[in-house]
């Protein structure tokens, strides 16, 4: 059967495509059209020399997802096979292009490719571990969450909103599967951005032992005394550095991520005791109050939300990662 080792492809309105450039009775055909607009946006597909048949891009650009792009233009598409990183990275600078939104589901989940060039999946295969019901609600939550952050002019995601996702986690605190997988979600943002610390201070090994430490108090193998005097010797070294090096807070961020890391091993994130207000901004809170994703997505940006400096895309490219990555695989970690 052709649909077996052809990709097939559809739109909502029912026009249908097949990889490849041969013609074939009910589909569309669009290969030639594709290679053209990857010349035009900028985009070289990756050559294969032993099926391009002689036009180097031509294999990559027969795939259904480039041919969609000029069968039906900017409509969200299904496939029948998960998306090539070569086809990822066309959708990547077709966006940009286009300025519109571009969405393809696989069967591995749904993808969206921004103007940003930012690039969301949700529904995917991090969430399939899940029961139905916490799919249900975290799913709907990250979506307007995502709608949120792209929304707001710096792309910055609320404290609130956060906060939001810790305490849909679990409500269970230390040591419970709640504070659990709180713990190993400030764990990855800090070491997601350590290698923005690494660069600016190659010799100083203070976030290291500081997110050591912490994953000794997550597994209860360290002693919370002796951890939260060097939670403060931590914090107190990255004060420091934060006054010292003004112009570029990038590393000192990293720092403080990985300081308030162990800080949410210790204590837990700081919860709400009421009502959540999603509009909660990091700037209406004492500065010890912060936590490792704010100063992460600091790191990543080239500062703080609040500051004029820092690049939105960037923050919206963290955000992103921690929403379709982080968070699930910091859901996963713990059994329910």
């Amino acid at each position: 059967m052709v649909g077996e080792k052809k990709t097939a492809g559809a739109t909502a309105d029912a026009t249908k495509a097949l990889s490849g450039w041969t013609p074939r009775p009910g589909y569309e055909q669009g290969a030639d059209r594709a290679l053209q607009l990857a010349n035009e946006i900028g985009y070289t597909f990756k050559p294969n020399r032993l099926l391009d048949q002689g036009v180097l891009g031509q294999y990559s650009a027969s795939h259904v997802e480039p041919q969609m792009s000029v069968v039906r233009p900017n409509e969200p598409l299904g496939v029948s096979k998960d998306m090539c990183t070569n086809c990822q990275d066309f959708y990547k600078v077709l966006a940009k292009y286009r300025q519109v939104e571009q969405v393809v589901r696989d069967p591995s989940g749904t993808w969206s490719f921004t103007p940003e060039r930012m690039v969301m999946k949700w529904l995917g295969q991090k969430w399939r571990s899940l029961k139905m019901a916490e799919l249900e609600i975290l799913s709907s939550l990250i979506q307007r969450v995502t709608e949120s952050v792209r929304a707001a002019p710096a792309h910055d995601l609320s404290l609130g909103l956060r906060q939001k996702i810790w305490m849909l986690m679990g409500s269970e605190r230390v040591p419970g599967p709640g504070y659990s997988r709180r713990a190993a979600l400030a764990l990855a943002a800090a070491r997601h951005v350590l290698p923005l610390w690494e660069l600016k201070y190659p010799q100083d090994r203070t976030p290291h032992w500081a997110l050591d430490l912490a994953e000794e108090v997550r597994v209860g193998r360290l002693d919370k005394g002796e951890a939260q005097a060097r939670w403060q010797q931590a914090w107190d070294h990255m004060v420091e550095l934060s006054y010292s090096d003004a112009d570029d807070q990038r590393g000192a961020a990293a720092g403080f991520s990985a300081a308030l890391a162990l800080r949410t091993c210790l204590e837990d994130e700081v919860l709400p005791q009421s009502e959540v207000d999603e509009g909660l901004r990091d700037n209406r809170i004492d500065a010890e109050d912060m936590d490792a994703s704010m100063f992460a997505a600091a790191a990543y940006a080239g500062g703080p939300s609040w500051d004029a400096s820092p690049d939105p895309v960037r923050r919206l490219q963290f955000w992103g990662w921690w929403l379709f990555d982080a968070v699930p695989d910091a859901y996963r970690s713990v059994a329910s």
